[in-house]
């Protein structure tokens, strides 16, 4: 029968905790920068649908098309028509990549003023 010395085994103790808590501490930093990125790009997302949207009810846009803005790509489609003032509208956003980031339903109020 071999023996193995205690020192030994807690070294290789203390050797797979050290290992162990450095992985998880670098996957943890990593996974926080991988949200902190869509979290942004959310942001980023919303400002831009709000704009495009504010452009929409001063119609400097058409109703139906894509638009890009910075490096996001924004598809609205016209859903229905309310009345002669109120439009519904599915506005989308992508980003450089193609992936949608985000999607929303608008009512979109029009003036008859120019």
């Amino acid at each position: 029968m071999v023996r193995i010395n205690s020192a030994t085994i807690i070294e290789t103790i203390v050797a797979l905790i050290i290992i162990v808590l450095v992985l998880g501490l670098s996957l943890s930093f990593l996974s926080q920068i991988k949200h902190t990125e869509s979290s942004l790009q959310e942001i980023q997302a919303k400002t831009i649908i709000s704009r495009h949207v504010n452009k929409l009810q001063n119609k400097e846009l058409a109703i139906a098309g894509e638009y890009t803005y910075q490096n996001f790509t924004v598809e609205s489609n016209f859903i229905t028509k309310h009345n002669s003032y109120a439009y519904e509208v599915y506005v989308k956003v992508f980003n450089e990549s193609g992936k949608r980031i985000m999607h929303q339903n608008y009512i979109i109020l029009v003036s008859n003023k120019k």
